[in-house]
C-alpha cells in the first residue's frame, strides 16, 4: 500500500464518520500525528537508537546516508520498533486501525529521516521542535502533490 493510498483511506475514514476531509487536512493530520509519534521516540536520534536496538539499524541509516537509496521498512517493523503503544496512539490521532496507522508510518518514515538529515548529519535539533515541523509539512506536501 502506498503512502496516497494509505492517506486515501484516511480521507474515507473521515468522510464514513461524517467529517469533511480533504487532502491538505489529511496530510496536516498525519504531520501532527507524526510529530508526535517521533517525539515520543526522542526525535531522530531516539527513533535511530531503536532502530539499532531492534536489529535494524542498518535501514535507518540508509535514510540518514546521502546518495544512498532509502530502505523500506514494513508497518511490523514500525510497530516493533516503536512500540504498540506509541503506534495505537497514533492510530488514535488519525481515526484508523492501528496497522493502517502503521503502514503509513513506514511509508513516511524513510522521506521525513532523509529530510530531517541533510549532508547525513544527525544532532540534536534534527526532529524536533520547528524543524520538525517544517520537515513534516514539506515531506507530506511533496507526496501528496500528486493528490490535492
Amino acid at each position: 500500500m502506498s503512502l496516497l493510498d494509505s492517506l486515501g483511506g484516511l480521507l474515507a475514514a473521515q468522510q464514513a464518520q461524517g467529517r469533511p476531509a480533504e487532502p491538505a487536512q489529511a496530510g496536516d493530520q498525519v504531520a501532527g500525528a507524526l510529530g508526535s509519534l517521533l517525539g515520543s521516540q526522542g526525535g531522530i536520534t531516539g527513533l535511530l537508537e531503536q532502530f539499532a536496538a531492534n536489529g535494524l539499524g542498518h535501514v535507518a541509516q540508509s535514510w540518514v546516508q546521502p546518495g544512498q537509496p532509502n530502505q523500506p521498512v514494513s508497518a511490523d517493523q514500525v510497530t516493533q520498533v516503536m512500540g504498540s503503544g506509541p503506534i495505537g496512539a497514533f492510530a488514535q490521532k488519525l481515526g484508523l486501525p492501528p496497522d493502517q496507522a502503521a503502514q503509513i508510518a513506514a511509508q513516511v518514515l524513510p522521506h521525513l529521516v532523509d529530510h530531517l538529515t541533510p549532508g547525513g548529519q544527525v544532532t540534536p535539533d534534527n526532529g524536533t521542535g520547528p524543524s520538525l515541523e517544517g520537515a513534516l509539512g514539506g515531506v507530506l506536501g511533496s507526496l501528496l502533490g500528486g493528490r490535492a
